[in-house]
């Protein structure tokens, strides 16, 4: 907790008694401040699902890292020098946009930190050509210059993360929850204004 205000957009360091790596789609560790799919190995982790092998065998596996079976989180994480750990994303949430993965989520924390913009959803469109379009929707609390939108994500984004279109729209649709329901917001735009 004393190194918060260091570190604001990690989760912290590791538990004791619970050992991590974060690793590539080949199981290969990633390199520091790189990002991979975290996964954990402790005595405090589950042994499997309740009498459902087939999910047991899809998270809990052995690899080389490990003669015990280690658990496969489907979080993106990234690990800086000093071993603190930083949250990504969902491997079920990624977008593949020219062949390169890209967490929604890194797109979205980018531009809610825009003066302006109160909050974002980053889906992907299928184009009439079945391309995955990067799609940004944003509820905007004043008049916002897309152009500036655009050069600002291009200054703080990778080039495969930046959004191809940005959309200003009044309000997102939501879950029971509370939570932006991208699948409706998805539906909604498409059946709208496919894009050709």
């Amino acid at each position: 907790p004393e190194l918060i205000l260091q570190k604001p957009d990690s989760v912290g360091k590791p538990m004791p008694n619970l050992e991590v790596f974060i690793v590539d789609e080949h199981n290969n560790p990633v390199p520091a401040n790189e990002t991979g799919q975290l996964i954990v190995r402790s005595s405090t982790v589950m042994q499997g699902y309740w009498k459902n092998k087939t999910e047991t065998d899809k998270k809990l596996k052995k690899i080389p890292l490990s003669q015990q079976k280690i658990l496969f989180t489907g979080d993106l994480f990234k690990m800086d020098d000093d071993g603190f750990l930083y949250f990504a994303g969902r491997i079920d949430d990624m977008l593949k946009i020219n062949g390169i993965q890209v967490s929604p989520l890194e797109v979205e924390t980018v531009l809610n930190a825009y003066s302006g913009i109160s909050q974002s959803a980053v889906i992907g469109v299928k184009s009439a050509n079945s391309e995955t379009v990067l799609t940004a929707f944003i509820v905007a609390e004043k008049k916002l210059n897309i152009n500036d939108i655009f050069k600002y994500c291009r200054d703080n984004l990778e080039t495969a993360a930046i959004p191809k279109q940005i959309i200003t729209i009044d309000d997102f649709p939501r879950t029971k929850s509370g939570k932006i329901d991208k699948k409706t917001l998805l539906k909604t735009y498409t059946a709208k204004d496919p894009i050709s």
